[in-house]
C-alpha cells in the first residue's frame, strides 16, 4: 500500500500552517494534527495488508477450509475463482476522518 504522497501532502500542509501560526501551541497543533492523521492512515493500512496477508499465506484451520472449499467448487460457483484472485486486499476506502484516501 503505497501512502507515500498522502503523507508527503499531509506533512508539507501541517508545516504550511505551523509556518502560518503565530504562537508555539498553534504551531505543535498543525504538526500533530499532521501526524495524528497519517498514523491513522497507517494503522488503517496495516490492518488491511494484514487481512490481504491472511487470506494469502495464513494457515489457520477457518481460513484452509475456505481455500479448499473454494478451490473444489469453483467450476459451479465461478465467483469463487474471483475470490482468491482479488481477495481481501485491503479496504476500499479509507477513514472517514481522513483528509485524503489513505
Amino acid at each position: 500500500m503505497n501512502s507515500g504522497v498522502p503523507d508527503a501532502i499531509i506533512s508539507v500542509r501541517g508545516i504550511e500552517k505551523a509556518l502560518q501560526s503565530n504562537s508555539e501551541a498553534k504551531r505543535k497543533e498543525a504538526i500533530d494534527a499532521a501526524a495524528t492523521e497519517r498514523r491513522i492512515a497507517a494503522k488503517w493500512n496495516r490492518d488491511g495488508s494484514t487481512t490481504a496477508l491472511h487470506h494469502l499465506q495464513g494457515d489457520a484451520p477457518e481460513m484452509n477450509l475456505k481455500r479448499e472449499l473454494a478451490a473444489s467448487l469453483v467450476s459451479i460457483v465461478p465467483r469463487l475463482g474471483r475470490w482468491f484472485d482479488e481477495g481481501p486486499y485491503g479496504p476500499k476506502f479509507g477513514p472517514s476522518e481522513l483528509t485524503t484516501k489513505y
